[in-house]
């Protein structure tokens, strides 16, 4: 496909997202895809997951803990099989109420219209900085898939 059409496959993932279309954005990834946040091991979203099941279990860990307040993409970059999307985001901790930003890229590489695979980049201290007054990790219950990015 040409990059033109891959941004918009991208697109169409975070219209559904944005939407709370999960399925929607499930549709558009490879059954197969890889699924990588790097991020530590402390951040509950962070790690590598695979499949739809995966992506599912990682979004279900981010969306129990936190809630959007911002969600901005600046710009996409795209060669190839290769989309990269570049962006900022506000967040708050249910456990704690503390509010957090970050800039982030998304790296997508798409074959025949689908999402091979996704690596998300983020600010982990900014993260780190929605726990709780005394510092404790934001990890609460949730058992990690996959090695440590």
């Amino acid at each position: 496909m040409k990059p033109s059409a891959n941004v918009a496959v991208v697109r169409q993932i975070y219209a559904a997202f944005e939407a709370g279309d999960v399925a929607g954005a499930l549709a558009h990834l490879a059954d197969d895809v890889t699924w990588t946040y790097a991020a530590p091991e402390d951040i509950p979203w962070g790690g590598v997951f695979q499949g739809h099941p995966g992506v599912e279990r990682c979004l279900q860990n981010l969306f129990r803990l936190a809630e959007v307040q911002a969600f901005v993409i600046d710009d996409f970059v795209a060669q190839g099989e290769k989309v990269v999307a570049l962006g900022t985001e506000r967040m708050r901790f249910k456990s704690t109420g503390r509010v957090w930003g970050t800039v982030w890229a998304h790296v997508y590489r798409l074959q025949a219209g689908k999402v091979q695979t996704f690596l998300g980049l983020l600010d982990s201290a900014a993260v780190r900085s929605g726990t709780n007054p005394a510092g404790a990790p934001i990890r609460t219950g949730v058992q990690r898939r996959g090695p440590t990015v």
